[in-house]
């Protein structure tokens, strides 16, 4: 059998979306059920057609996300690099797709740093937080042994299509579109005959439904970055602490203030462009806008709250300083001599 899902599994699988294990790691089989999101995740384990899914996506205009297998990675590098380069997302599916439950936690960990070795060094991307066990198999030893590798997020599914089993293309649509939900993460497999073929009839589905394609990342928690290293932070305002409803946060080594926040602050307007996701900020006559996963402008979402990057901003605005105070932990931030020019 293909596809092997141990007790542990079933038990997260069905009791809730997202389980914290004792390492530390979550365990994700399905999205937030309140956003119509659904993400197409692909196995890479072996052939060499990738092309032909790499182009479906592009030509629909759909980013998804593929588990690597190190062994194919190293055989494969250029295709590998294309993944990444077409601005798909990727993650760590093992170096020799051994069955995880089988082996030690050193065995994993040196199998799991294998795979993450050859796919930086093909891709240029380090492929944590994301990881997906061979066949689903995981139990509380593999899952610290995940955890110890430096991966804190195990992505399940929600959906298999099971196209490993030789099934035919329309069977592997309608495994799809029959059970699509909000949240829902898709299993496929590039080496497989029909998957291909069963792409553009599973895309264009969904978009019918109305459904917004994305990675699996954005699927499993719109609101992601409200669990991942962030912390809230002090922010001093013209030589006085400044007490917000929603304070700022560090991220990633990055400032961000509340994007409703940050134009009161400045005497500035701002909007929400719910079809492209982004924030739209007028400051002193200019515009700023800020997308889902938009590089440099990066919006975060928490609690529902639009947070966006202060640097970008402040740089591109005369008379305003912004100072990171790292003895005491706190930004500083001068707006006095902005205020008066824009009174």
């Amino acid at each position: 059998m293909k596809k092997i899902i141990t007790i542990a599994t079933i038990i997260i699988y069905f009791f809730c979306s997202v389980s914290i294990t004792e390492a530390r790691v979550q365990s994700i089989s399905r999205g937030d059920s309140e956003y119509r999101n659904i993400a197409l995740t692909f196995d890479v384990e072996g052939g060499t057609d990738i092309n032909r899914v790499l182009q479906t996506l592009d030509s629909y205009g759909v980013k998804a996300t593929f588990f690597l297998l190190g062994s194919w990675v190293e055989n494969n590098p250029n295709l590998a690099k294309q993944i990444v380069d077409r601005g798909h997302e990727i993650g760590n599916h093992t170096y020799s797709h051994h069955l995880l439950t089988r082996h030690s936690k050193d065995v994993i960990i040196a199998d799991i740093k294998r795979a993450e070795q050859v796919i930086k060094k093909a891709t240029g991307v380090n492929p944590q937080p994301l990881f997906r066990p061979p066949y689903g198999a995981v139990d509380k030893r593999v899952y610290n042994a995940i955890g110890e590798a430096g991966y804190s997020q195990v992505y399940l599914w929600s959906i298999d299509t099971r196209d490993w089993s030789g099934i035919s293309s329309s069977q592997i649509t309608n495994s799809v579109l029959d059970n699509a939900h909000n949240g829902g993460i898709v299993l496929m497999h590039v080496n497989r005959n029909n998957t291909p073929e069963a792409l553009p009839g599973i895309i264009e589905g969904l978009q019918q439904r109305k459904y917004n394609i994305v990675p699996v990342t954005q699927v499993s928690n719109p609101t992601r970055e409200e669990i991942i290293n962030y912390k809230p932070i002090t922010m001093r305002v013209d030589g006085r602490f400044k007490v917000f409803d929603r304070p700022p946060i560090l991220h990633n080594g990055t400032s961000y203030l509340a994007a409703r926040d940050l134009a009161e602050l400045l005497g500035g307007k701002i909007s929400w462009v719910d079809e492209e996701k982004k924030v739209v900020i007028n400051l002193s006559g200019q515009t700023y806008s800020f997308k889902l996963q938009g590089g440099e402008n990066h919006l975060l979402l928490i609690n529902r709250r639009a947070y966006i990057p202060l640097r970008p901003v402040i740089e591109q605005l005369d008379d305003i300083e912004i100072r990171w105070d790292s003895k005491n932990n706190y930004i500083n931030l001068n707006t006095i001599n902005f205020l008066r020019k824009n009174e």
